[in-house]
């Protein structure tokens, strides 16, 4: 008797079951897709299996500032500090072709910026590590920085373009440099330039990165922010531009 009862109970606990599934489907409730978060294979979709490998392949890890706390995060899920320390990071992927040259631009939101004190202090901040696969297969990288790009850090001032001046040929101008797979972020301002390890302070390993391709996202994002996003950017669409 004992037996039959508790089957009793679990064919009704997989009736209700059902019954909830089916009347889930029925009211509409989202499905992963439906929230506009991105599916779990969305670079993949995005740009096919062998452009997947080359985005996840580049993709740097992050090095923090002593003392800088928070993360780039997902503006649909965070838009302040609080909520962005700690977190784990996410970068927003785009993808151009420029005849035999590829482009890989990673870019990472904050909720804001205080670059300069109070004086430079603004909501949301856009920032961005971008690589360049050259018709050689040599790859060179640089790190937003303001009003400019960066390579190595040669100077105290990020504000400016740097480039290591024993670097002369044209291909490491506009702060390009030979590809290395850190990217180091400054306290406050998220200015940033790039570096060979992560060394022993906060970091991220490119592996703990969320990569999700803004090209196929960017209709679910907020569009409003203190600073032009991305997608309004004329790096966007001229990845050689040396306008932030």
């Amino acid at each position: 008797m004992g037996q039959r009862g508790q089957a009793n109970v679990e064919w009704i606990a997989l009736v209700f079951a059902v019954v909830f599934v089916l009347g889930a489907a029925a009211v509409g409730l989202p499905s992963p897709r439906d929230t506009g978060m991105p599916p779990p294979n969305a670079v993949r979709e995005a740009y096919g299996e062998d452009t997947e490998r080359l985005v996840r392949r580049f993709a740097p890890g992050l090095v923090y500032e002593r003392g800088l706390l928070d993360a780039p995060v997902d503006p649909r899920e965070c838009r302040a500090v609080a909520c962005a320390r700690g977190a784990a990071p996410v970068f927003f992927t785009r993808v151009a072709h420029r005849g035999a040259t590829t482009y890989v631009q990673y870019w990472a939101y904050y909720p804001d910026s205080s670059w300069h004190g109070l004086a430079g202090r603004h909501a949301d901040d856009w920032e961005s590590f971008q690589i360049r696969i050259n018709p050689d297969g040599s790859v060179d990288a640089r790190a937003s920085a303001h009003h400019g790009y960066t390579g190595r850090r040669i100077g105290p001032d990020l504000n400016v373009n740097q480039v290591d001046p024993s670097l002369v040929p044209r291909r490491w101008r506009r702060g390009w440099i030979p590809y290395a797979g850190w990217w180091r972020v400054a306290r406050h301002s998220h200015a940033g330039f790039v570096v060979d390890a992560a060394g022993t302070g906060r970091s991220d390993p490119a592996a703990r990165v969320t990569l999700v391709p803004i090209e196929t996202s960017v209709d679910a994002l907020p569009q409003i922010y203190a600073v032009t996003p991305p997608w309004r950017k004329s790096v966007y669409a001229d990845p050689e531009s040396s306008a932030t």
